[in-house]
């Protein structure tokens, strides 16, 4: 698809347009600002040079001089090159989002429930920058990597995986996290805890945690609310 613009222009463009007696103006502009950092973030292209050029960018509008010009200098391509490249930049980040530069303009006029789906759509997109390591650890990698017999696993449509996105969810770091990050739980226990685990503790102590953290205690509950308190949806 052909526009007439890129976005790189269009969110430039929305700067330039901002109209302080707008009484939106200050949410506009944030997710102005939430746009652009994703676009200088680079997510969305698997260009070779894109942090290189995309820096080239940043200081285009930074100092608010042309793109080409800016980044030519900064990396000196021919003008012929640079202008392919935004382009190609600008492609890329229509496709990933589905964005195209008429809907960044939409951030000048549009209501504050469709700004705040921009917010909501630009913290989706973040998400492909996502590493293994973020998610998981290096030991919980080990285990799954020790547990699979044929490293070519086929490929599936995410909604035939429904329970092992749950298992993956349940147990990563970034839930895990925000489990420990609940009211109820107290970290001064928790430390206790890991310190029986590491020998602090009495033999008997560190018998028990550790069937407590290896073994069924849904089963081994004594009543009900027991139960409900360390089962698993899964599991």
């Amino acid at each position: 698809m052909k526009f007439t613009k890129t976005a790189f222009r269009a969110t430039r463009e929305v700067h330039h347009l901002l109209d302080e007696s707008d009484p939106l103006y200050n949410k506009r502009c944030q997710v102005h600002g939430q746009l652009q950092k994703f676009l200088y973030e680079g997510i969305y292209t698997n260009h070779r040079y894109k942090s290189l050029i995309l820096d080239c960018v940043e200081k285009a509008d930074r100092t608010g001089k042309p793109y080409e010009k800016t980044i030519v200098l900064g990396t000196k391509y021919k003008s012929a090159t640079v202008r392919k490249l935004i382009t190609d930049f600008s492609d890329d980040f229509y496709k990933f989002t589905g964005y195209t530069p008429d809907k960044i303009l939409k951030i000048l006029d549009c209501s504050k429930s469709e700004l705040d789906n921009i917010q909501s759509d630009i913290a989706f997109w973040g998400h492909a920058n996502i590493s293994l390591m973020d998610m998981f650890s290096a030991e919980q990698l080990e285990v799954i990597e020790n547990l699979v017999v044929d490293d070519d696993c086929g490929v599936f449509a995410l909604d035939e995986c429904k329970k092992e996105i749950a298992i993956l969810h349940w147990f990563s770091l970034p839930k895990f996290r925000q489990a420990l990050c609940i009211e109820e739980i107290d970290m001064d226990k928790v430390v206790y805890l890991l310190k029986v685990v590491q020998s602090k503790g009495t033999a008997e102590n560190r018998a028990l945690m550790g069937a407590l953290l290896c073994e069924d205690l849904v089963a081994m509950a004594e009543n009900e609310e027991e139960a409900k308190l360390f089962s698993h949806p899964l599991i």
